[in-house]
């Protein structure tokens, strides 16, 4: 991250307070165990389920941070020389620092979402994208709100497309974070039963989804949805380039699929797409395949954990299998265990 706002400046952003404080906030932190050196951090001080970042505010302090967004005012005032910003929820105030840096911008931004394949489609989009342009993406799957403000104060000057990877929770929130992102255009990657508890029907379910895309230029979306609108993309797309990748499974094939098509569609020769192909595959812990005793193969897809998932995990096993004996190891949380 490298921000460059000064301290007053955001002060002006997130509250009504005035700053005489022309200290540069060059990234942001909630996290202590992540800390190195605090100098030109600005600390928002969290407050979750099982930790209130409040109380974590010392060993920031310790390590380097002056400036504080808090909840609690007065919090700071024990340590010598700290900034407190007094804010209602410190994850509001994050999100609307992310809203102010993402308007400083102009550059296309693709947002991703979807039951599963997200972060493989973001990461190989990226990679194609990335022999031409200067790409900023989110990290790892950083899809919550949490993790889309973050992943929004990544761009920079140098950014010419962002891809920006957002999970679903509610049709509220949705709509809340494509305010916040305004993407230009969108990538659905496949709709299945993942979180389906969290909505009353299929319907409200995908139109929570789609709720991101409101506005956006274009959504790319496989041909397994059947959508009103948008550009459909095949199996059977792009055939020069697809027919060289070496990834088993339908899926995988449509990950690719759409990375490619949107790529194409931003501007990426093709020519330098068939350069990145031999380079594509897995995600760490996503499908990976390696040697285990005795002429066996493990298949490791610890990554997901939901039904469609595991029905993928067993088709590539399946594909990749040649004719060897197969075997599945499952994990079941106590709370399926319970419901047993």
């Amino acid at each position: 991250m490298n921000l460059d706002y000064s301290y007053s400046e955001i002060s002006q952003v997130l509250s009504d307070l005035k700053s005489s404080d022309s200290a540069l906030i060059s990234s942001v932190a909630f996290d202590t165990r992540k800390l190195i050196n605090g100098e030109h951090t600005l600390f928002f001080a969290m407050t979750g389920v099982f930790r209130d970042g409040h109380e974590f505010i010392e060993s920031a302090y310790n390590k380097g941070v002056r400036h504080f967004i808090v909840s609690t005012a007065g919090i700071t005032a024990p340590f010598t020389g700290a900034k407190e910003i007094v804010v209602k929820d410190t994850l509001s105030a994050l999100l609307d620092l992310a809203k102010h840096h993402r308007n400083r911008f102009n550059f296309p931004i693709v947002a991703i979402t979807g039951s599963n394949g997200k972060t493989t489609t973001k990461e190989w989009l990226s990679q194609f994208l990335g022999v031409q342009f200067q790409v900023s993406r989110s990290p790892k799957s950083y899809n919550s709100q949490l993790g889309v403000a973050l992943s929004i104060l990544e761009f920079n000057s140098k950014t010419d497309i962002g891809i920006i990877e957002v999970g679903v929770s509610t049709k509220k929130s949705m709509i809340k974070i494509r305010g916040i992102l305004k993407p230009t255009h969108g990538i659905i990657t496949s709709f299945g039963s993942a979180h389906r508890e969290l909505f009353d029907s299929e319907a409200e379910h995908l139109s929570t989804k789609l709720a991101l895309f409101d506005g956006v230029k274009n959504i790319f979306y496989p041909e397994s949805l059947k959508l009103s609108k948008g550009i459909l993309v095949s199996n059977n797309s792009n055939a020069e380039i697809i027919n060289q990748l070496q990834l088993a499974g339908d899926f995988n094939r449509m990950n690719a699929q759409l990375a490619i098509t949107v790529a194409l569609f931003l501007g990426v020769n093709s020519s330098k797409i068939k350069e990145v192909i031999p380079s594509i595959s897995p995600l760490a812990l996503r499908l990976e395949t390696f040697p285990g005793n005795n002429n066996n193969t493990i298949l490791n897809d610890t990554y997901s954990l939901d039904i469609e998932s595991l029905r993928n995990s067993l088709e590539y096993q399946l594909a990749t299998a040649k004719g060897k004996k197969r075997y599945a190891i499952i994990g079941v949380s106590g709370t399926d265990q319970q419901r047993k």
